[in-house]
């Protein structure tokens, strides 16, 4: 891994650089009064080795300073999120006066009065001073039935890694090349990256090595229940969804032929062609089998990559998903985006939005834009094993999307519609046809 170690100074003098950003800030405007200002996160822990040991060091005191505030981090469990932050806010005692979390959940919180609308607080100048996709933020992961209720963080605390849980497609470079094989990297700089050609490598790569009959090496490996991730992900590269604006009106549309389309072909790769690891397998651990070089590429979160490249001995390449049919472009679906948001009855709104600001580095005011693109590219160059691979990440950056979602039992409904589409004996298209009734209804309820 040449390339990895001859460019880390490089990468690590940019870091350190682009962190240099102007303390000059609006804060002048506020003084909180020694006030202590919370702020809650399931990953509070994390939060403070950033500010304290980390990048991020020097940041918490020049905030606390503008503002004349103490600033504390508290913790909550992320297993039991919502029912902690909807129930500190009934009794009165949010879990901070600023929470982090993110769109899914906020939805939540939004559904429930639990926090507070930021139209009145968050104008075009304030979108138009954020850097990449998050200056549409208020239209495409923000809002709640038309109103907006975040506040960017930059998708996470540690700005430069902000497109970290976008999907990708993570392959074992050795294999590909041994087997004399164009690798995902190769064919996507081509623009060739296709399912098509994924299935032609996943045919070539899936091996009985020991010659008992059993699969040794999976071409292709996804997870696919309980949660069935891996078919999501895979409508979003077929340009498909789970709903989609029609008329001004959010409408079920994963029954579209771009959905039911995703199943069929999920289905010959398992079916016909038994090339998929974990296609009979609950909870299928793709990443352990991907790493033990039990399956030669994997859909995973641009944030596991690094662990990747860091436990393995073979080069650990990086691309995005393949394009379906129905696709133009390449897409990197977002599992969720981290934001802030005030929880309903706390003060000095607009001076907690200020400080969110500040403290993340999230406006022009506090960073800058340009880098934006370098900022992030930086955390990942140490590991990538290619320029082809640093090219794809680019790319992230300027095709993310946020997966569409629902709550509660509208959720589950719809996983297990999807699990059933992709395993049952009957069409993909009569079981995603049965569920749009309530679906729907949920849709309506939730965005309409």
């Amino acid at each position: 891994m040449m390339y990895k170690k001859s460019i880390f100074s490089i990468v690590l003098a940019l870091i350190l650089t682009v962190g240099l950003v102007s303390f000059a800030t609006a804060a002048e405007d506020f003084d909180l009064g020694e006030r202590t200002v919370k702020i809650s996160g399931y990953h509070a822990p994390a939060m403070e080795e950033y500010f304290f040991e980390g990048e991020g060091q020097g940041r918490v005191e020049a905030v606390e300073d503008a503002f004349n505030i103490e600033i504390e981090f508290v913790a909550y469990d992320w297993g039991a999120a919502e029912e902690e932050v909807i129930s500190s806010v009934i009794a009165g005692d949010p879990v901070g006066d600023i929470i982090i979390t993110n769109n899914r959940h906020m939805t939540t919180y939004a559904a429930e009065n639990a926090i507070f609308p930021v139209d009145d607080l968050l104008d075009e100048d304030y979108y138009d001073s954020l850097p990449g996709m998050h200056s549409d933020m208020r239209e495409i992961y923000s809002s709640y039935q038309g109103e907006a209720y975040g506040i960017s963080i930059n998708g996470s605390f540690q700005k430069n890694i902000d497109a970290s849980n976008a999907f990708g497609w993570m392959y074992n470079k050795d294999m590909f090349r041994e087997a004399g094989l164009d690798t995902p990297g190769e064919l996507f700089a081509r623009d060739e990256w296709t399912w098509e050609r994924m299935r032609e490598k996943a045919n070539i790569l899936t091996q009985d090595i020991t010659g008992d009959g059993e699969i040794d090496v999976w071409g292709v490996g996804m997870r696919l229940n309980p949660y069935p991730v891996g078919q999501e992900i895979m409508v979003y590269s077929n340009n498909g969804n789970i709903y989609r604006e029609i008329d001004g009106r959010q409408v079920y549309s994963l029954n579209e032929e771009k959905g039911v389309e995703t199943f069929r072909f999920l289905r010959d790769l398992i079916e016909i062609d038994n090339v998929m690891g974990g296609a009979d397998v609950e909870g299928y651990p793709a990443r352990d089998e991907f790493n033990a070089e039990n399956v030669a590429q994997i859909p995973v979160e641009l944030m596991g990559y690094p662990h990747h490249v860091d436990d393995v001995d073979f080069d650990v390449g990086w691309t995005l998903l393949p394009k379906g049919p129905q696709a133009e472009e390449y897409v990197a679906p977002m599992w969720s985006v981290d934001l802030a948001v005030l929880p309903t009855g706390v003060e000095d709104r607009e001076a907690l939005v200020e400080i969110t600001n500040m403290l993340f580095q999230t406006t022009s005011e506090y960073r800058d834009l340009d880098a934006y693109d370098q900022d992030i590219l930086a955390a990942f160059t140490p590991y990538a094993a290619d320029q082809e691979s640093l090219d794809a990440i680019s790319k992230m950056l300027e095709v993310g999307i946020p997966f569409d979602f629902l709550i509660g039992a509208a959720e589950q409904e719809l996983f297990e519609a999807v699990i059933d589409a992709t395993f049952e004996d009957r069409s993909p298209q009569a079981i995603l046809d049965e569920v749009e009734p309530s679906l729907q209804s949920a849709i309506n309820s939730l965005l309409n």
